[in-house]
């Protein structure tokens, strides 16, 4: 009996790898794009905002996911959610939200 032996040493992956199944690049396009995470700096300048408005920073959340649409709204629990947007740039978000977050604090 004649066992094929893959690249590697290991039995019957020659097979897998002859069909291009063992190739790395193959596995990498199979797998979702890494989401963009919001930066450390986008949160401070975020921050900085509500600081500015007096916010208390322990009534804000800041998913570190932006979503598209991004949302500025306030949770059940009082606190204000603020969702950075994937799709527009952040300063311009930024310049949006301003708004959103006086109107959702009531100020």
């Amino acid at each position: 009996m004649t066992r094929c032996m893959g690249g590697n040493g290991y039995p019957g992956l020659a097979a897998t790898e002859a069909a291009g199944g063992g190739r790395k690049e193959n596995r990498e396009s199979m797998m979702p794009p890494i989401p963009k995470a919001v930066s450390y700096k986008e949160i401070t300048r975020i921050l900085e905002l509500t600081d500015e408005l007096e916010l208390n920073r322990e009534w804000i959340e800041i998913p570190l996911t932006p979503e598209s649409p991004g949302k500025v709204h306030k949770l059940p629990n009082g606190k204000i959610e603020i969702v950075v947007d994937a799709d527009v740039p952040f300063e311009e978000w930024l310049t949006t939200a301003e708004r959103k977050i006086r109107e959702v604090a009531g100020l």
